[in-house]
């Protein structure tokens, strides 16, 4: 069975009467639950989110970041320029906070959405990634090259070097 109708709607009018009360956390948590519940959000959740994400902007942290962005690609929905703007500026902001998750989350929602990113943000997000390379795991080490193919056409060679290790085979 799918999510009750009744208390989808409920959960959504709820968000909605409180979206002032939200804090980044509560965004990027109701936005993962709608997701992952496979049910359609209302434009007037979706609204009221995007409203108060834009306004607590810099609250957010990299891993609420990488699931929110995440998110409107799950859902299939472009987040507004607004939003955009605040978010990828915030990314860049805090990208030496990321953790390999957070990078490889955000940088594979950035190519489902079509966002083509910044030159700032591909160098914090670069430079950050080397920096914890050797936390990655293979599964995310391949992932995030592939989609530093898509956004760059290729990684940066220290950070491809630094992904590649012995135990990283690479990918033909």
């Amino acid at each position: 069975g799918g999510v009750d109708a009744e208390v989808l709607e409920a959960m959504q009018r709820r968000a909605i009467d409180t979206a002032d009360d939200f804090t980044s956390q509560s965004v990027a948590n109701l936005m993962w639950a709608l997701a992952k519940m496979g049910a359609p959000a209302s434009p007037g959740v979706l609204m009221a989110m995007e409203r108060r994400a834009v306004a607590i902007s810099g609250d957010f942290k990299p891993q609420e970041i990488a699931i929110l962005l995440w998110v409107y690609g799950a859902l299939g929905e472009k987040p507004g320029e607004g939003l955009l703007e605040a978010i990828l500026l915030r990314v860049t902001e805090t990208s030496q906070d990321f953790d390999p998750q957070g990078i490889t989350t955000l940088l594979r929602a950035l190519v489902t959405l079509g966002v083509a990113p910044s030159v700032a943000l591909m160098t914090g997000m670069e430079a950050r990634a080397t920096a914890v390379a050797d936390a990655f795991s293979t599964v995310h080490a391949h992932s995030l090259l592939a989609a530093l193919e898509i956004l760059r056409g290729a990684p940066d060679p220290a950070l491809r070097a630094a992904l590649l290790r012995d135990d990283v085979p690479e990918v033909a």
